[in-house]
């Protein structure tokens, strides 16, 4: 829960949160002490679910905002941002294959400069597995919709029913530096429209000069860096309770994109979702603040509105390790401020040696096998020792550049094992406070060593290289197997609606999944296979499966006398990322062993996800064997289903779900239907006093949150000397899932 009120200091100033995690059947991420709960709570939580909070269409607000052009330049009239994609534009052409092999070749903002199925001139082509070309587009037009920038390729070959084939290709803003890898979207053989996904910083809005560089850290007292900058990735949409929401994100400003149209700069834009005026929906209630401070023992942001002085915002982050990407809430305003809590693993202090979350996949990057290793390298002339996290030499506890003959060290930064993590992906160590540098600035010498995936595997590793020698840092890359991300993406985003669809929560690391079968697929049930899944990861090894390392999907025998599967074979790899396609969710694995009726062909997987608001987790279930060799699995569940708002009967205190006739009592959860908080004595509300808020005669709003498997209840609480407020404290009280109860309490400011 998080009460809130004042401006944020002193007793008008006082903010509370309070977890409580209930039990359920599948294994909890959290770890807890206390006693449980009923299992009839459980069941009655999880079934919370109503109608959707419809998202907004392109146009749905009056006329939709359309720019054509045919320069590869286009100029955004909200803020005068000039697009420019020329240097999207390539000599050698872009290539993509898809996930069947086939290759898309196309030019932006010109013409292929060789024929396509005979034609010259074209701009886009497709070459099928059989060798056969198809022209999808003789021209392509740059255009912006809505805040979304795309290439129409048109004029292609003529495909069916008065069609002609063409290719859309959505560019989608990215902060990162590096190139991102395009993907295409999964299609059907007659299919005369293909669409191809492009990541890039040619589709961002510009960045302001404090923010293109920043590493959004902060050391605290102890000497711990946080570093929130891979939260710049994402956009998050947080309803603000009164029918509109905000758009935030952190580090970076919020992704310029479709129906996103946020003022430059801003990490927290309101978005009036009731206004058809373009110019009046957008507005900025916070710059993007470059790094995150700590408050009173707390990490936080302050992001001051440029456009109104009184429409600030903060972001609080909050330690939870068995987050991935839950995403900002609302809490609530205190005068001037918007007050937002994020929940995150990289504002947790205690960390694996020498290791690092991503926190967007969960992926650990671990180097602590390389702890200890004393690392010599030349560059021009000069010596660099090294050691990674540990180091037993006195002589250079750290980074330093060593004379010729051995005699004399050069601090170059003091050895830590504070492994991070870059928006690049890229793990890296920074060792800081080395000799001074420069006398004039008083400036120290810092070491920062970025762990670069090793792509090119040979017999030897490549040594490492200094990539920068200057303004008082050495910059060392190294090259490792161990910086390499294998996971694929578990997210993707559905552009009829502009949300994202995130199965990360889905992913197991405690069991392997067993499918249900199809109860028409008799002749697979007489053979008493088993079908064994994982979510965007490998399997775990468990049950004695023996499908090869790496495999996500396994069919195996498996008799009632028999607990150890037999006759493992694998269905696939996870390669290939998550895609949406219509309202549906697609995952392949593919590189299965070879198929049983045909050797030429690979087993492979295919699993469809889609939204279930009763199916809780959900689990897969297999529904047809395509060819003997591939197996197509159908998954309800209602992790993507968009968050719902429930219904408070206040007579009897319960959260009814008109969709689904399921309540749940908060007298069950609160036999006395009291909320016990920390007593505030200087408070003049006698609730807070004694430190019990009666929530039964509260006029409660509920939103269920499917992704994090919760409810999140706001209120407010009378209390005259919140003057900030107008006499309300914002309470908000987040019911989550686990296996059993833990209550916990977080005050921003002090009420004595």
């Amino acid at each position: 829960m998080s009460t809130s009120g004042g401006d944020g200091h002193g007793r008008d100033g006082m903010a509370v949160e309070k977890s409580i995690v209930l039990p359920r059947q599948a294994p909890s991420r959290r770890t807890t002490t206390s006693k449980l709960i009923t299992t009839s709570s459980v069941q009655l939580f999880l079934t919370v679910a109503v109608a959707a909070v419809a998202l907004l269409p392109a146009g749905s607000l009056g006329s939709s905002l359309v720019l054509n052009s045919k320069n590869c330049l286009v100029q955004e009239p909200l803020y005068n941002i000039t697009f420019n994609l020329t240097t999207l534009d390539s000599d050698l052409v872009h290539h993509i294959k898809s996930d069947i092999g086939e290759t898309f070749t196309f030019d932006v903002c010109d013409h292929l400069k060789r024929p396509c199925n005979g034609v010259s001139g074209g701009a886009a082509c497709l070459l099928r597995q059989d060798k056969s070309e198809v022209l999808l587009a003789r021209e392509s037009t740059l255009q912006l919709i809505d805040g979304r920038l795309h290439f129409n390729f048109s004029g292609g070959d003529a495909c069916r029913n008065g069609k002609n084939y063409s290719l859309d290709i959505i560019l989608m803003c990215s902060y990162s530096p590096e190139p991102e890898p395009m993907s295409v979207v999964p299609y059907s053989d007659d299919q005369c429209n293909y669409f191809i996904f492009w990541r890039t910083k040619h589709a961002c809005a510009p960045l302001p000069e404090r923010v293109r560089t920043n590493e959004c850290a902060v050391r605290d007292a102890s000497g711990h860096v946080f570093n929130l900058l891979p939260l710049s990735q994402l956009n998050h949409r947080v309803p603000d309770r009164n029918g509109s929401h905000f758009s935030v994100t952190a580090c970076k400003p919020v992704h310029y994109g479709h129906m996103t149209m946020c003022p430059i700069g801003s990490s927290v834009c309101h978005v009036n979702d009731s206004e058809s005026d373009y110019t009046k929906k957008y507005h900025d209630y916070g710059q993007t603040d470059a790094n995150p401070t700590i408050e009173e023992g707390k990490l936080v942001m302050n992001l001051a509105s440029a456009e109104d002085k009184c429409q600030n915002s903060k972001i609080f982050f909050e330690c939870d390790e068995a987050a991935t990407d839950f995403g900002p809430e609302y809490l609530g305003k205190e005068g001037c401020t918007h007050l937002f809590t994020w929940r995150t693993s990289l504002a947790c202090k205690k960390r694996e040696f020498c290791a690092v979350v991503d926190p967007n996949s969960g992926f650990v990057f671990n180097m602590s096998s390389l702890a200890g290793n004393q690392i010599k390298l030349v560059e021009a002339n000069r010596t660099y020792e090294f050691a990674i996290c540990k180091t037993t030499d006195t002589q250079c506890p750290g980074s330093c550049e060593v004379s010729s003959t051995n005699s004399q060290t050069v601090s170059l930064g003091n050895i830590n094992a504070d492994l991070q993590y870059n928006i690049t992906g890229a793990p890296y160590l920074r060792y800081e406070s080395g000799a001074v540098c420069n006398q004039s600035s008083n400036a120290r010498w810092s070491t920062k060593i970025e762990f670069i995936c090793e792509t090119d595997k040979g017999q030897t590793t490549p040594p490492p290289k200094v990539v920068e020698n200057t303004g008082c840092e050495l910059i060392v890359q190294l090259e490792t197997e161990l910086a390499c991300l294998r996971n694929i993406s578990c997210s993707a985003m559905n552009l009829s609606n502009d949300r994202e669809l995130d199965l990360t929560p889905l992913i197991s690391s405690q069991r392997n999944y067993l499918a249900d079968i199809n109860d028409t697929l008799t002749a697979v049930k007489n053979k008493q296979q088993k079908f064994f899944l994982n979510v965007c990861r490998p399997l775990l090894s468990e049950f004695g499966l023996g499908c090869r390392g790496g495999s996500a999907a396994c069919v195996a025998e498996q008799r009632p006398s028999d607990k150890t599967p037999t006759n493992e074979l694998s269905l696939g790899y996870p390669d290939a990322s998550l895609v949406v396609v219509g309202d549906r969710a697609h995952l392949k694995y593919l590189r299965g062993d070879h198929c049983p009726q045909d050797n030429a062909t690979d087993l492979s997987t295919e699993i469809e996800f889609y939204c279930a608001p009763k199916a809780g987790h959900g689990n897969p279930i297999l529904q047809e064997i395509l060819h003997d060799c591939h197996y197509r699995f159908e998954w309800p569940t209602n992790v993507i289903c968009p968050g719902v708002v429930a219904e408070f009967r206040s007579k009897t205190c319960e959260i009814f779900n008109a969709e689904t006739g399921a309540t749940i009592a908060l007298l069950k959860i609160f036999p006395s239907g009291e909320l016990q908080v920390s007593p505030s004595k200087g408070s003049v509300s006698e609730e807070l006093k004694r430190g019990k808020i009666q929530l039964c005669d509260k006029n409660l709003t509920a939103l269920v949150d499917y992704k994090e498997q919760a409810l999140k209840v706001h209120f407010t609480a009378k209390d005259p000397s919140c003057e900030g407020t107008g006499g309300n404290i914002n309470v908000n009280l987040h019911v989550a899932c686990a296996a059993s109860e833990n209550f916990e309490v977080n005050e921003v400011s002090d009420l004595d």
